[in-house]
């Protein structure tokens, strides 16, 4: 366990509230069909194929890959730098929803724009976008989570704060929910096709 899970510190306050959390919303999402964008190890994906669920996965990381593939034997793995958007071929598939624990703080403002946006390119005309990680509501929750893990903190991260990001992506209907000071849950839907 990693020394923030224990404390409830960032980056991993509420990490598992939040995945199970996902897993609940996902149950009332019709189809079965899911794209989990940053899969990392698979721990979520094990959950959800748990339930019933078809898994493909893209990860930039093919360490990480090989750990999903054990982890998931069942599940499609991709190896893609998802930085630049998903693969083509990806973007022919309708998903019942698309997923992204952990993962989209990788990406600039720019990046995870493109990535959304073919996010939603692959989803059916129901379909969601999931996304658990560090973000909160405003900016001024964002600051104080940074000023209150200072020594903990990633400048390299881009961290998802909903006000702005509402803004930025305005055509898209936008439920967050939060977890702890600095993570939570938002949920995406698309402008219908």
């Amino acid at each position: 366990m990693r020394e923030s899970d224990k404390e409830e510190r960032y980056p991993f306050a509420a990490y598992e509230k939040i995945m199970d959390r996902v897993c609940e919303i996902l149950e009332g999402v019709p189809g079965h069909k899911l794209l989990d964008v940053g899969i990392g190890t698979g721990k979520l994906a094990r959950k959800l194929m748990a339930n019933g669920y078809s898994v493909t996965g893209v990860d930039f990381s093919q360490n990480m890959l090989n750990e999903a593939a054990q982890a998931n034997p069942d599940a499609v793995l991709i190896t893609w730098d998802f930085s630049k958007g998903l693969p083509d071929f990806i973007k022919t598939h309708d998903y019942s929803a698309v997923l992204c624990n952990y993962a989209i703080h990788h990406l600039t403002p720019c990046e995870k724009k493109v990535l959304i946006s073919d996010m939603a390119k692959c989803l059916d005309p129901e379909g969601i976008i999931v996304i658990g990680d560090v973000m909160t509501e405003t900016l001024e929750e964002m600051n104080y989570a940074m000023g209150k893990d200072a020594d903990l903190w990633d400048e390299d991260e881009y961290y998802i704060v909903v006000d702005e990001f509402r803004e930025q992506m305005s055509e898209y209907h936008m439920e967050f929910e939060k977890f702890s000071y600095c993570s939570g849950v938002l949920v995406m839907e698309p402008p219908k096709k």
